[in-house]
């Protein structure tokens, strides 16, 4: 092996390194944009089901407000709902109470 062949034998080298370098660090990028995407997703998710958690439970307080005789603003004061969705629930409750008896 003359001294030509060993410097191109060396830059090729150099080259197919740089080359599966370069691949190495497209596919970590990728991996790394995929785990911070399904992170975020994984986070969102929690959120929203904890906020859906939150008002399920306040509308069950709401409605036991009401069944124990509070009224409609002093329900939606405890609960934080809005005084509408509280009138709401109340009729809803009377409809049940009326079904009922029947």
């Amino acid at each position: 092996m003359n001294a030509k062949s060993s410097l191109c034998t060396i830059s090729e080298d150099e080259i197919n390194w740089a080359r599966q370098n370069s691949i190495f660090k497209a596919q970590r990028d990728y991996n790394t944009g995929m785990h911070n995407a399904e992170r975020r997703g994984y986070n969102k998710g929690v959120s929203a089901g904890m906020a859906a958690g939150e008002r399920r439970n306040a509308i069950k307080n709401a409605k036991n407000a009401l069944s124990m005789g509070l009224s409609p603003e002093q329900t939606a004061q405890i609960t934080s709902l809005p005084l509408e969705q509280v009138l709401t629930l109340k009729e809803e409750l009377e409809k049940q109470k009326e079904t009922a008896v029947q």
